[in-house]
């Protein structure tokens, strides 16, 4: 999951040893120092989105390491759950934030905005977008795809018994978008636009060998002659072919 990974990234790199130097390295001064840079870089995503459980249990994870070892990869065994690490000063425990539960108060935070309309752009902009002078309290969404009339077709399709590619060519075939008939109308134009310069460079060059006849007493081989038109028409889609991009299907052919 690379998204997940970004999130998390910014607590592997911290740079423990540094902090440690800084803050002493005691155990209340790590508890400290996770509660303040580590849970200021969580908040920050907790507080827009509900994250999903692997990224929270990671950052947990590393948070509970640098509690213990006072740094991010596991060292050493801890003495106690992160349960207990969690609870507050007057529940006997060091306080430490409960990254899952802030979440969710995070989020609930934001409700709380949209429900007492909080003088912010974000407010502002689901009231007029969504909400429409309706409470929050109050308010359905409107229905979803889910609720689109259903097609006859569907189970003959979709049914388990068929191939997946299958399925989604005949999805698409329905649809009326499947692109077979336009890749060969594509190919079809190409091919008519590849012989139109053979014939048009075929008649130059008969052209020319009449004229070095009349004109120099000069005989040009037929063979020589097909060979010049070959070797024109080939160079010429070869160059458009890295302008426009259209030709590579009948490049092979050329250069047989």
């Amino acid at each position: 999951m690379d998204e997940q990974g970004h999130q998390v990234e910014g607590f592997e790199k911290a740079n423990m040893q540094k902090s440690q130097m800084v803050f002493g390295g005691t155990s209340q001064q790590l508890v400290i120092l996770i509660n303040s840079v580590l849970f200021g870089m969580y908040s920050y995503w907790a507080s827009i989105f509900i994250l999903p459980a692997e990224v929270v249990e990671k950052i947990t994870m590393i948070s509970r390491n640098f509690l213990w070892s006072g740094a991010a990869k596991f060292k050493r065994v801890p003495h106690l759950s992160w349960q207990q690490a969690c609870f507050y000063r007057s529940q006997g425990g060091p306080g430490i934030k409960d990254y899952a539960i802030w979440n969710k108060a995070l989020i609930a935070k934001l409700v709380w905005a949209l429900a007492h309309k909080k003088d912010t752009l974000w407010v502002r902009w689901v009231h007029g977008r969504y909400l429409k002078n309706q409470l929050w309290w109050s308010y359905s969404p409107l229905p979803d795809n889910s609720e689109k009339d259903k097609v006859n077709w569907a189970m003959l399709v979709w049914a388990r018994t068929v191939i997946p590619r299958h399925a989604f060519i005949v999805w698409v075939l329905i649809q009326h978008r499947l692109p077979t008939k336009t890749r060969l109308a594509k190919i079809a134009k190409i091919e008519k636009t590849i012989t139109c310069a053979v014939i048009t460079v075929a008649i130059y060059h008969i052209w020319s060998s009449r004229n070095q006849v009349l004109f120099d007493s000069k005989q040009i081989p037929g063979s020589k002659t097909v060979h010049l038109i070959k070797d024109q028409v080939k160079h010429r889609i070869v160059h458009m072919n890295k302008i426009l991009g259209k030709y590579s299907r009948c490049i092979d052919r050329l250069l047989q």
